[in-house]
């Protein structure tokens, strides 16, 4: 199956920020739920928050199934509306999603220097109705193509083998875990940092 990539700020026929806060809100759902079950809620509550320029999407038609954030050492893909999220979530979890989202997502530090050439691929997410249809693939492969001189490095957790599998066969290499600190809380034992290419790292 194959689907159309574009950048997000391609899309002018429907409202990308709900676009991508649906896609954000199927892929991290995991996480997201204990601030609020309604997919609905989260959607408005992560509503505008999206760096658009950042975002690189799938359309199946004029729907958008899937989407890869590429950002700049010093950059972030999202930026929060406090406001926003206790409004939609509560004082207390509005709060909570808040700072638990930018400290663990968001605003996460890298524990390795990063070089000038490289890219962070972050908030990788599918449409859940489009899961296993090659959809991350094809976006990976177009964000390749139009940064062919750039590295690449992005981390995920050592329980999500599903993503572990993709970024292998997508040419990522290992090559640190970081133990996560409430292992049983979180439910995976370590981070994993992986990159593609042959940039030089300079661990911290």
């Amino acid at each position: 199956m194959n689907f159309q990539i574009k950048n997000a700020t391609e899309l002018t026929t429907i409202d990308t920020q709900d676009a991508l806060a649906k896609i954000f809100v199927d892929g991290f759902y995991p996480h997201l739920k204990i601030f609020s079950k309604d997919k609905a809620t989260l959607r408005k509550a992560l509503h505008g928050s999206f760096h658009i320029e950042d975002y690189f999407v799938a359309r199946d038609k004029n729907q958008i199934v899937g989407m890869v954030s590429v950002q700049k050492k010093d950059e972030q893909g999202m930026t929060l509306n406090r406001r926003q999220m206790i409004k939609q979530l509560g004082l207390i979890k509005g709060n909570l999603a808040y700072f638990s989202l930018n400290k663990f997502m968001i605003k996460k530090p890298w524990p390795i220097e990063l070089e000038e050439n490289t890219l962070i691929i972050g908030f990788v997410s599918t449409d859940e109705s489009y899961l296993r249809k090659g959809v991350s693939s094809q976006i990976f492969k177009h964000i390749f193509d139009v940064n062919s001189t750039h590295d690449f490095v992005l981390y995920t957790e050592s329980s999500n083998e599903k993503a572990l599998n993709l970024y292998n066969k997508l040419g990522f290499k290992e090559f640190l875990r970081l133990p996560e600190k409430h292992a049983k809380r979180a439910g995976f034992d370590s981070y994993v940092y992986m990159k593609r290419s042959q940039s030089t790292l300079i661990t911290k």
